[in-house]
């Protein structure tokens, strides 16, 4: 589907060649002073005939996929189609109302179509409305299908049946005697397993998106409004192409060793035809940068057979390739036409300050057999085996990128064949298809055939499979060089600019080419962004360039290595030192500072969209802050208030929520808890020469001592959090980070970086608080006021008890052991709550002797047990039990001791009013959901049993 996809826009390619400026001014000449009168064509019909031979459908999927035949789907459309001796089926469409008017015409044995209500296959779906015409039974048709087509009905007429929609007058003769079937029909008979006809309308709709997802059935999809956008804009880009033509005929047949294709395509000019005709056959000798001459390049390969003729606005053309050629052929179609159709803009220099970041220059494969030679080094200088742990049925070994093949360079697999342990004993392995694969990744986890409590890696037995495309030629250009062409026997090559830190160049010729940028130092600038293909290759990158190199690739070439891969794990040092097998890293995320005033200006805007429904978002002012929210939403829903939740990360410069799965809600009223990082310092320090300290400074003037020591980087300070902290070479590149330890002496403390190699820069980020605001607010809508006041006065309530719980959890967190069996005790022990909060706890009336209140209308308290993940009841029993004697208001009470926050009983809110929700709270997590009476257990995972979940820090 993808080919014939592809070659049915190359047709609409052919009929742009027509407008260049490509003819002599003879022959431009002679044209215009000749008249020829086009052949009118019928256009009331069906504007597209597709045609498939079904018996060479099933032959082509049968021999190009040999368990097509054990495939059980497969098995019973084949046996169906055999039974009704099913030859051929054409897909019509015509114009309709909005989406196309689909029909379908199959062609089959007389007698087999006869009493299909009746048929054993069709009886089910079929009802008989009158002699030969059928309705489909509705409850057997999905919504969506409904929705999008409509009803359809199935009329017989002689050897053919007619999938039309309902009411239809479509007939047999009308769909045969229509333009688009008769062109198709006639390509179709010199035995091609697809023909394909499209008429022009006079007047063109290119605007998919409008009409398409319009519909219920389709909009809201996001893969259809993608597929619709990427065709406007390739109707977009062929518009004056396409209305210059009648219409187009494809046809195809897939041969056992060769593809053939013919194509006819009638002008409605005659001398675009001639011009587009010239095009096409003229001299392609000469390399040259325009569009024309990629068409004339793309098709001058010798394994492209291709003949055309042209009379009165009529081009044939017609092509074959052996099978064996297919992914050459049509990778060299695919990129000319996305070369042309999703052209992109030329990029633009900076302005300003510009970013520089460099990555390794990546070595130049050009000699295979040398390759085969170094590859083994190469693999092994990339290996770096974890150390084994014990007790585990594999060992993992990570991968640093290997130098002419990476992740994203020449493809390369790998096939485990033997492990041995120190000693040289032979490790069973598990079967291969467990220790093989088609991609090589940052990692490869060797399986063992059994676990293993003790093993001391020794060596690893690999054969490597790779497919590598040679370096066959260079090019160099220099910054003011704009407009040069270097040309050679396998191509030529020409720099329309290199600005700063934008560069364009223009190839022609090869498939595959690289171009590498380099600064004056003569380092390898990172690409930035890449856009456009080889014919047209544009991108910014990293720093300003000052020369650039393109390498040209020539034809993959299989390779086949089988090495030993020392598995001895390597580990840093201790002390600073030179590493001299280095290890890039990832880059952290920075972001923005945002105080609590900004907080305090967000408004939640309610967006409407006829297709994705409702979206609530916040604009953040262009800035990504680190900030969470937790939004608490309530909406109507078949006139009963629903309780909504959910979390969201600041992205884009803004926080949002698509309410895509709540259309049938109505959201009128929420509260959204911020917790934002404030007081941010972005810091970036080069590392001095001789390894000395640095101070600075953060905004809150907290000093920071900062020391470089080869891989260490040592920092002295005040406790405090840094965040996305990134080391760099002198290249700059990341360098992966191993661990870190600290000392802490008098709220000072001393913490070393430990990094896989020399770190010559540093960039972090602290921040003075992390600060918590709940905004309220209200969206319009048409919901009962009285049932917005009782639902606010609701939600703040809520809000009021998720501050009390935050208060407990924390005074309990507070204590490194905590005793006592309920919560009265963080109050008649150090105070560390309130004598309000402890006194609504049943637990610990008697133990302290008060009478039990509620607080705000909740009795705060400690669950009995939970229903683990297994949804069985399990008491919270302290693991460890210890027994402490306290004295409290002169009182001796012995109380139990809970060691660790994970065995700790969730703390809990009953309600006095059970028309409100119980709430409970587990180690970081808060749910709440209302029910009919004090519940003793609660669930482990709250949020698979309908409980609405707010995570907190």
């Amino acid at each position: 589907m993808k080919k014939i996809i592809l070659l049915l826009v190359l047709s609409l390619v052919f009929s742009s060649c027509g407008e260049k400026d490509n003819v002599t001014k003879e022959k431009q000449g002679s044209t215009a002073e000749t008249v020829v009168q086009i052949p009118e064509i019928d256009k009331s019909g069906p504007f597209l005939a597709a045609k498939l031979s079904i018996t060479q459908a099933i032959e082509t999927m049968t021999r190009e996929n040999p368990k097509a035949e054990s495939d059980e789907s497969f098995k019973m459309a084949k046996s169906a189609i055999e039974n009704f001796q099913a030859s051929e089926v054409t897909l019509f469409l015509s114009s309709g109302e909005a989406l196309p008017q689909a029909s379908l015409l199959i062609k089959a044995n007389k007698e087999k179509l006869q009493n299909l209500d009746q048929h054993p296959l069709l009886r089910a779906v079929l009802i008989k409305t009158e002699e030969n015409l059928y309705s489909f039974k509705e409850e057997l048709i999905p919504k969506e299908a409904k929705d999008s087509l409509g009803p359809y009905q199935l009329k017989i007429e002689n050897d053919y049946a007619l999938l039309i929609p309902k009411g239809s007058q479509l007939t047999l003769s009308a769909l045969q005697g229509s333009s688009a079937y008769m062109k198709a029909d006639v390509l179709f008979q010199k035995n091609n397993s697809i023909s394909l006809t499209c008429i022009i309308p006079d007047e063109l709709n290119f605007n998919l998106s409008d009409i398409i997802l319009k519909n219920e059935a389709i909009g809201g999809n996001r893969m259809a409004e993608q597929i619709c956008k990427v065709f406007d804009g390739l109707l977009d880009q062929f518009k004056d192409s396409v209305e210059k033509i009648d219409y187009f005929t494809l046809a195809v047949n897939m041969a056992p060793e060769n593809i053939q294709l013919e194509l006819e395509q009638q002008f409605r000019d005659n001398s675009v035809g001639l011009n587009t005709h010239a095009a096409l056959t003229g001299d392609s000798q000469e390399m040259d940068f325009d569009f024309v001459s990629d068409i004339k390049g793309v098709l001058a390969t010798d394994k492209l057979q291709k003949d055309f003729s042209y009379k009165t606005g009529l081009l044939k053309g017609s092509f074959s390739w052996k099978k064996e050629d297919s992914q050459s052929v049509l990778r060299n179609l695919g990129g000319l036409i996305m070369g042309s159709v999703f052209n992109v803009p030329d990029p633009v220099a900076s302005i300003g300050e510009i970013e520089v970041a460099y990555e390794t220059d990546t070595p130049e494969i050009s000699d295979i057999a040398q390759i085969k030679k170094d590859l083994p080094k190469l693999l092994q200088n990339a290996a770096f085996p974890d150390k084994f742990h014990g007790s585990s049925e594999q060992l993992t070994v990570h991968f640093e990128e290997i130098p002419g093949f990476g992740f994203r360079g020449n493809s390369l697999k790998y096939e485990l064949l033997e492990l041995t342990d120190k000693s040289g004993t032979v490790i069973p392995l598990k079967a291969k298809e467990k220790n093989s694969s088609d991609t090589f990744q940052s990692f490869i986890w060797i399986k063992f055939a059994e676990t293993l409590k003790e093993f001391e890696a020794g060596k690893l037995k690999i054969k490597l499979i790779s497919e590598v495309a040679p370096v066959i030629e260079k090019f160099e250009f220099k910054k003011g060089e704009n407009d040069k062409v270097i040309k050679s026997k396998n191509a030529a090559v020409k720099l329309a600019y290199i600005d700063r830190d934008a560069v364009k160049i223009l190839v022609k010729g090869p498939d595959k080419v690289k171009v590498v940028a380099y600064d004056k130092a003569g380092k390898v600038l990172k690409k930035k962004s890449v856009n456009g293909f080889s014919q047209n290759t544009k991108a910014k990158y990293m720093g300003e360039v000052e020369r650039i190199k393109i390498l040209v690739f020539g034809e993959k070439q299989n390779i086949e290595v089988v090495t030993m891969l020392d598995l001895s794990p390597i580990e840093l040092a201790k002390e600073p030192s030179d590493v001299k097998r280095t290890r890039k890293g990832y880059k952290g995320t920075f972001y923005d500072d945002f105080s609590l005033s900004e907080l305090k200006k967000l408004k939640v805007i309610k967006e409407e969209d006829p297709r994705r429904g409702t979206r609530l978002f916040i604009d953040l002012n262009k800035k990504s802050p680190s900030l969470n929210a937790e939004w608490n939403l309530f909406a109507m829903k078949d006139n009963k208030v629903e309780n909504l939740t959910t979390s969201s990360n600041a992205y884009n410069g803004e926080m949002s929520w698509s309410m895509r799965k709540y259309k049938d809600h109505n959201p009128f009223t929420g509260a959204i808890t911020f917790k934002v990082k404030t007081g941010v310092d972005l810091f970036e320090l080069t590392a001095p020469k001789g390894g000395t300290s640095t101070s600075i400074r953060t905004k809150a003037g907290i000093e920071m001592k900062v020391k470089f020591d080869k891989n260490h980087v040592i920092i002295t300070a005040p406790n405090m959090r840094r965040d996305n902290f990134t080391a760099y070479d002198l290249n700059g590149t990341i360098l992966k980070f191993d661990t870190q330890r600290s000392e802490n002496k008098k709220n000072v403390s001393t913490t070393t970086y430990v990094y896989w190699g020399t770190v010559a820069k540093i960039k972090f980020q602290t921040s003075t608080e992390e600060v918590e605001h709940t905004l309220f607010f209200d969206l319009a809508s048409d919901v009962d006021p009285k049932i917005i006041k009782k639902t606010k006065e609701g939600l703040a309530l809520h809000t009021k008890l998720l501050d009390t719980l935050k208060i407990i959890r924390s005074a309990r967190n507070a204590h490194p052991v905590s005793y006592g069996d309920n919560l009265s005790f963080l109050h008649y022990s150090n105070q560390s709550i309130s004598k309000a909060i402890a006194d609504s706890d049943p637990l610990g009336a008697v133990s302290y002797g008060y009478t039990l209140t509620p607080f705000n209308g909740y009795k705060f308290t400690l669950a009995e047990g939970k229903i683990n993940y297994s949804k069985k009841k399990e008491a919270f029993a302290n693991k460890y039990p210890r027994k402490k004697k306290l004295t409290i208001n002169g009182k001796e009470i012995e109380v139990n001791a809970y060691s660790g926050s994970y065995s700790l009983p969730y703390i809990v809110a009953y309600p006095v009013d059970k028309t409100q929700a119980t709430y409970f709270m587990t180690g970081n997590e808060i749910f709440w959901k209302v029910t009919s009476e004090d519940l003793s257990y609660f669930p482990q995972n709250g949020r698979d049993d309908g409980w609405n979940r707010l995570y907190i820090k």
